[in-house]
């Protein structure tokens, strides 16, 4: 990816404690470590964008279900208690 080609072997290795200080628009600023951020701040926001979008696109009437978020599970499935029809 040429957006990461210039960045050092160990450029994204960060310590989970290492401190993230996070300035909000409003001014505010969070002071986290970098496990707090990633589990606290990165996750939640992650999960507001995507049922979102999701709500979004069920308004517009797109089929959209459960289904379609866990697709990397049908590996697992055993053939045989696939429903027929």
């Amino acid at each position: 990816m040429p957006l990461l080609d210039g960045l050092a072997p160990d450029a994204l290795d960060v310590g989970t404690e290492n401190l993230i200080v996070h300035e909000l628009p409003n001014g505010m600023i969070l002071d986290l470590t970098a496990e707090q951020y990633a589990r606290d701040w990165a996750l939640a926001q992650f999960y507001f964008h995507l049922m979102t979008a999701y709500s979004i696109l069920r308004r517009e009437k797109v089929e959209l279900g459960k289904a379609d978020y866990v697709a990397h599970m049908l590996p697992y499935i055993r053939p045989e208690t696939i429903p027929k029809g």
